[in-house]
């Protein structure tokens, strides 16, 4: 045991290029350290908890001959970085796997879920190239693992269809792919909306959970009726809304529609306003 504490702490000193100076500190004596490196000291229980928080490895891995590093390093790290999504803190949990650097199936699905959560936060706040990175990134990491899960990579791939479409100025065909009804109701909605913009409907069945959009479709269903007027209104108080962060993407429609109708209704303020508000979108939507 003692020579084992010894070589693990040796080896992972090399690993880290620390000198035995580094890493004793003002801890223990450099000749202490030494004494331990080469099996001759046991080290006490508090020196064994100091030497693995600056070798950044739990202690247990020094009383294990079982298990890799990584092993050790996972277990320590993945109930933090569960902690991190479960609360929501997508980008930390990222950052946290990243730092972690262990590549296994169980890994590659926690890359792939914050990945996807990532994204669809970006894409909601409108920054629409980088969330079709992280949507990329959710599908290449949940390729990887024996755990793919099919509901994650159709919903990524939904929003890389509408990103494209949306980046591309609306001059392609909106794919027509089958929505998987076991998504979360957001994901639904977004994607049922941006399919009712592209197929010019005024329908959509999320319109409770989600008002604003079943609002804006159903100003666009009165400007084709002709009733720009009408739909100005409602336009006007549907852009006027700044509580709701996540509905960017709908805005920039709003703004688009809305300087369409003002133009037609000869209020050429509002639509210089509107014109210069949805370029400051189109703008956000490149980062």
């Amino acid at each position: 045991m003692q020579k084992m504490i010894g070589e693990k702490i040796r080896a992972l000193r090399i690993q880290k290029k620390m000198t035995q100076a580094e890493l004793a500190g003002s801890f223990i004596t450099r000749n202490m350290l030494s004494q331990i490196e080469n099996g001759v000291a046991m080290p006490s229980v508090p020196t064994v908890l100091e030497l693995a928080k600056r070798l950044d490895v739990p202690a247990s891995y020094f009383f294990s001959d079982a298990g890799t590093l990584d092993d050790y390093r996972k277990i320590g790290a993945l109930d933090k970085i569960k902690k991190l999504y479960a609360a929501k803190e997508y980008e930390k949990c990222l950052g946290k796997l990243r730092e972690l650097s262990i590549f296994d199936d169980e890994t590659e699905m926690l890359y792939a879920w914050a990945s996807l959560s990532c994204g669809i936060e970006k894409y909601r706040a409108g920054y629409l190239k980088s969330a079709r990175s992280y949507f990329e990134e959710a599908l290449t990491h949940s390729q990887k693992s024996l755990y793919g899960n099919p509901a994650l990579s159709d919903t990524a791939a939904q929003y890389l269809d509408a990103v494209a479409w949306i980046r591309a100025g609306e001059k392609t065909p909106y794919p027509r792919t089958e929505r998987d009804t076991a998504a979360e109701l957001g994901v639904l909605a977004d994607l049922s909306y941006i399919q009712a913009v592209a197929g010019e409907r005024e329908t959509f069945e999320y319109g409770t959970a989600f008002p604003m959009y079943a609002d804006h479709l159903k100003a666009r269903a009165d400007m084709q009726k002709g009733n720009y007027r009408t739909a100005a209104q409602s336009l006007k108080e549907l852009v006027a809304r700044d509580g709701e962060k996540r509905y960017a993407v709908m805005k920039y429609y709003a703004l688009h529609d809305l300087e369409s109708c003002s133009s037609r209704e000869g209020d050429y303020k509002c639509a210089y306003e509107c014109a210069s508000a949805g370029r400051a979108l189109a703008e956000k939507m490149n980062k």
